[in-house]
């Protein structure tokens, strides 16, 4: 997808929080019918809108939600919702401020399922992200800030150890997730990605706790000095 060859229409956007008033509560159906208004001259939906709504609210799992008020979905309930908002304008590209916020690792791992099955279905996804474990995971191109802008094109499984390369030698803080990306699962005394994580460990007084191989990250709590 060419970015400067689409139509404001054919962008839709989801953002990072949606302010729900406490003495209005939309039904679900009602939130995903919003993205079609721009589309409406007059205020009155017909059944194709209907349809194309579930439709949207089917494509991310949540057409059983449909008559269900929005406070009364968990936060990742209501990114579907809104995702399926965005969708129902029939959009070519959709564009996602922080949309695993305020949500739990359980759900955001489900979001970006959902965002991976859409991109592999054609549509343009551009998000902001600030946990580098699922931007790793998912993502084939990845533009880093920090100070300066540089673009990734290529963040595939080969790509990964120049990447954090430019990590290394552009921050002076150690990210935990280059930690948990250098760590090392062999039994080898002198491997170096493990001396690595180990010395860092010593040195902000951090201490391992128990992890799955399978789950590609490690986990940090700090030492009681007391």
């Amino acid at each position: 997808i060419h970015f400067k060859a689409l139509q404001r229409k054919e962008i839709g956007y989801v953002p990072q929080h949606t302010l729900a008033n406490p003495n209005f509560c939309p039904r679900v159906l009602e939130i995903v019918l919003m993205g079609l208004v721009s589309k409406k001259i007059f205020g009155f939906y017909r059944k194709k809108d209907k349809e194309k709504a579930m439709q949207a609210l089917k494509s991310v799992g949540m057409e059983k939600f449909w008559n269900k008020t929005i406070d009364s979905l968990s936060g990742g309930q209501r990114q579907r919702v809104f995702i399926a908002r965005a969708l129902a304008s029939e959009c070519k590209m959709l564009i996602l401020d922080e949309p695993t916020a305020s949500v739990d690792n359980k759900s955001a791992i489900q979001i970006f399922e959902l965002l991976s099955s859409l991109h592999q279905k054609g549509m343009g996804i551009l998000l902001i992200c600030h946990d580098i474990n699922l931007v790793l995971a998912y993502s084939d191109k990845i533009a880093h800030l920090n100070k300066e802008l540089f673009l990734h094109t290529n963040t595939k499984e080969k790509e990964k150890s120049s990447f954090l390369k430019h990590l290394y030698e552009n921050h002076s803080h150690f990210c935990d997730v280059e930690m948990s990306l250098n760590a090392c699962f062999c039994d080898e005394e002198n491997c170096d990605s493990k001396k690595l994580c180990e010395q860092e460990f010593t040195r902000r007084n951090l201490k391992k706790t128990k992890f799955k191989k399978e789950n590609f990250c490690l986990k940090f709590s700090k030492e009681n000095n007391a």
